[in-house]
């Protein structure tokens, strides 16, 4: 099952996914994801998971590869879950989204995950104007 969430980011899209993944779920995911790329000119991807445990048909979800087009225009992926991580799923987040960078966290830390695909983690140093001292 997939809902798509409201999550603060103009550039951030999210989607809730729980229990056994459908062709359905895939035929709602997919595009809402291509979309958001096509609108910003990168994207990031919070993905809520509770209980996911596997996908039918597997074939659907093994082609889940991002259109190479725009395979560098997802530069983080955020998984929240307090499942068990499971390689299946990761092996195709780095399929789909081969040079995003993919942070795992647990649901409690929810805020954290949404900061981090914000960029408000990123130290910036800002240089002073030229000629005075900070």
């Amino acid at each position: 099952m997939h809902e798509i969430i409201d999550v603060p980011g103009e550039n951030v899209a999210a989607v809730s996914l729980s229990d056994t993944l459908t062709e359905d779920d895939f035929d709602a995911v997919y595009p809402f994801i291509k979309d958001q790329v096509e609108r910003h000119n990168t994207v990031r991807l919070l993905f809520e998971m509770d209980g996911v445990d596997g996908w039918e048909p597997e074939e659907v979800w093994d082609d889940f590869v991002f259109d190479v087009r725009h395979a560098h225009d997802v530069d983080r992926v955020a998984v929240l879950t307090d499942d068990e991580p499971f390689e299946a799923w990761m092996k195709r987040l780095d399929l789909a989204f081969p040079s995003a960078h993919v942070e795992v966290y647990e649901t409690s830390e929810r805020d954290s995950a949404i900061a981090w695909l914000n960029g408000e983690d990123l130290e910036v140093d800002v240089p002073s104007p030229k000629g005075q001292k900070q």
